[in-house]
């Protein structure tokens, strides 16, 4: 009896949530190309900001590092998440995937607390008469990169979006770059 509880769960679950086997692919290889393309934006972000002397591009970097182990997240929980249910876990590991998109937004905030000291610790120097050179050059040359580099992004994960909560948690701090 208890078998038959969980398999009508499972049964349940999956076609209320379309965690079929191919909406899950499809999210997975969104998430897969999506990594990839941080990963350079990462590179081209830690350089340029090395180059420039910007540290906009420099905790820009920082947050995508922080987009990238959202990702890698995701995809660990989407992994998971696949596992079949069992008796004493009626719905699998499906809920993991949410406790995923919590620790991504605790990390962010830390993230964002270290990117404020950085600052506040520029503009500190500068009051003490420490100069910062900038090349701006380098900065429009590396900005409008991103912003291309994350326009692929999100198209990508918007195509693969309302699959899995995975990758909904993960697409919209990449449409929120976007949006600045």
């Amino acid at each position: 009896m208890a078998s038959s509880q969980v398999k009508r769960a499972a049964r349940s679950t999956a076609s209320t949530h379309n965690h079929s086997p191919d909406y899950r692919a499809a999210g997975r290889r969104g998430l897969l190309l999506t990594l990839g393309l941080l990963g350079c934006l990462i590179a081209i972000e830690t350089i340029g900001g090395i180059l420039s002397g910007s540290l906009g591009l420099l905790a820009h970097a920082a947050h995508v590092v922080t987009d990238v182990v959202a990702i890698s997240l995701a995809l660990f929980a989407m992994w998971l998440a696949e596992r079949p249910p069992t008796i004493t876990r009626t719905f699998g590991l499906q809920r993991i995937e949410v406790l995923v998109v919590v620790l991504n937004a605790i990390v962010l905030c830390v993230l964002a607390s270290r990117i404020l000291y950085g600052a506040y610790q520029r503009f500190t120097g500068i009051a003490h008469g420490h100069d910062h050179e900038l090349n701006g050059g380098i900065m429009v040359i590396v900005a409008v990169t991103g912003l291309f580099i994350n326009l692929i992004a999100a198209w990508t994960l918007y195509r693969s979006s309302g699959h899995s909560i995975s990758v909904e948690g993960t697409s919209s701090p990449i449409l929120r770059d976007l949006s600045r």
